[in-house]
């Protein structure tokens, strides 16, 4: 019985590395960005304030925060309290989740 654990060639390595480090640069204020483009897209940023409307400003970033973290599968990290987004008073940074 054999199995397939072998480790992978040193240039996939590399750029496996180079590309999480990347990543996680994307990733680490990806809420903030998300509400930046709610807030410059004019149909995004109508539907959100409508939500906002119905539901509540805390309610619907809490839910837009978690479901950004959960459906990119990303850690949690630090507390931000300096976002560019005015739709956000504070966003928690993220990370990759490392690979098994």
């Amino acid at each position: 019985m054999s199995t397939n654990n072998t480790t992978p060639a040193p240039s996939t390595q590399a750029a496996r590395r180079i590309t999480d480090r990347a990543l996680n640069i994307l990733f680490h204020d990806i809420t903030d960005r998300i509400f930046l483009i709610i807030e410059e897209d004019r149909p995004l940023n109508r539907d959100y304030l409508s939500a906002v409307n119905a539901h509540g400003l805390n309610t619907m970033n809490k839910i837009i925060g978690e479901y950004i973290k959960d459906r990119l599968d990303l850690l949690n990290k630090r507390q931000s309290e300096k976002p560019k987004s005015k739709h956000i008073l504070s966003y928690r940074e993220h990370a990759l989740r490392p690979m098994e």
